[in-house]
């Protein structure tokens, strides 16, 4: 659920696709773009450990980058050359108008290797939204090897939209791996606004935070407590049911 108008193969390769495009990362400087190549093309910088950004960095928004382009709103990583399909008459007039429809809908696209600060832009304004959370594990001291300095910490990314996806760094060696559901956080994004669930093919197992705390209940009224004493006097006084002989 929901219902998917495809094989289960295809369903995964396209969940492989959103979740590859969103969440594989690389070092701000690692790689640069290709031109020889082609358009969203990339390679690896004449010198990506001269230009490794320094552990402070990966532990922020500022020393990442986005590794593939990012898919647009029809769920492709770019629009077809319109002018180029109509010259060769691959296209009629009224295709070339919904791909253009589409291009002016799409809004302004995120370059290539474009940082993370766009992630989620427009629920920025809630604190609570953000795209990733960066944490370092193990010993962050620097000991120094010769003329160069080198530190055992691993610093760690995590996406907040796709809970399980992890870009992982230590020293000048980085990885990306996903062990998750293939869905989406249901907390970063507005519920439905019929039945206040989380969106279709979402889900909230992974709250950003915790829910509200139930208030505490109104205190009781006191009562006195009874007088044992007087009720056994109120007791002997009614007399005994078997005081008659000769009532059976």
């Amino acid at each position: 659920m929901p219902w998917f108008p495809g094989k289960e193969r295809h369903l995964l390769r396209a969940q492989i696709a959103r979740i590859s495009a969103t969440c594989s990362l690389a070092p701000k400087g690692w790689y640069e773009p290709d031109d020889e190549a082609g358009e969203g093309r990339i390679k690896e910088a004449e010198d990506p450990i001269g230009a490794f950004p320094p552990q402070e960095e990966l532990e922020s928004e500022a020393g990442w980058c986005h590794r593939m382009s990012c898919l647009n709103k029809i769920g492709k990583a770019s629009f077809p050359n319109v002018d180029e399909l109509q010259g060769s008459e691959l296209i009629s007039e009224a295709q070339a108008k919904v791909i253009n429809a589409q291009i002016e809908a799409e809004g302004e696209v995120p370059g290539l290797l474009s940082g993370l600060e766009g992630d989620l832009a427009p629920l920025k304004p809630d604190e609570n939204n953000i795209a990733w959370s960066f944490k370092s594990f193990g010993d962050k001291g620097l000991y120094k090897f010769g003329d160069a300095d080198k530190s055992h910490r691993v610093t760690a990314a995590r996406s907040l939209i796709w809970p399980g996806a992890a870009t992982v760094a230590q020293g000048t060696k980085f990885a990306n791996i996903y062990v998750g559901y293939a869905l989406k956080c249901g907390s970063l994004v507005p519920s439905n606004p019929l039945s206040g669930l989380p969106l279709e093919n979402t889900t909230a197992f992974n709250p950003l935070v915790p829910d509200d705390i139930m208030e505490e209940p109104n205190d009781l009224e006191e009562h006195d407590e009874p007088n044992p004493n007087e009720d056994d006097a109120v007791d002997d006084d009614a007399g005994s049911v078997d005081e008659d002989p000769d009532a059976q």
